[in-house]
């Protein structure tokens, strides 16, 4: 369990006086929405640099995270061609917002970039992570 649900759980079975509760566990989520990510802005390198991107350009719509146009505008501005190998590890990583952004920047990137996406469905349906490979085929647009 990550430690920011244990604090919301922490925050949200304190004991508070009638409506004061949920109003203070409204303010954590949105709180804890607002910052979810933002950690790996500070990292160096490059791919801290991409992850950054997707994420100061994420929409948040009724406290879920989600992508957007903007965000993948915002990552196809901050990719080079020799940003393929990083994108791909992306591909795979924890965060599926950033996953489904690389997907869709990976899709108009030429043909390395079609390699790479190939390879990381390979890499998914291997490895059971059916929910993975199907993302990445419905957003890289391989039509398997």
């Amino acid at each position: 369990m990550s430690r920011g649900l244990k604090l919301l759980l922490a925050l949200f079975f304190l004991k508070r006086k009638g409506g004061k509760r949920m109003i203070l566990l409204m303010l954590v989520i949105v709180a804890w929405a607002a910052v979810s990510g933002y950690y790996t802005c500070a990292l160096p390198g490059r791919p801290a640099q991409l992850h950054c991107a997707v994420i100061r350009n994420t929409g948040f719509a009724h406290l879920t995270r989600g992508m957007n146009m903007d965000t993948i505008a915002a990552l196809k501005e901050e990719t080079r061609p020799e940003d393929v190998p990083h994108l791909k590890a992306m591909l795979l990583g924890k965060d599926r917002i950033a996953a489904m952004t690389a997907a869709e920047v990976l899709k108009g990137m030429g043909r390395d970039a079609q390699t790479a996406l190939a390879e990381a469905y390979k890499e998914a349906k291997a490895g059971n992570d059916t929910s993975r490979a199907m993302l990445i085929n419905e957003h890289g647009g391989l039509g398997l």
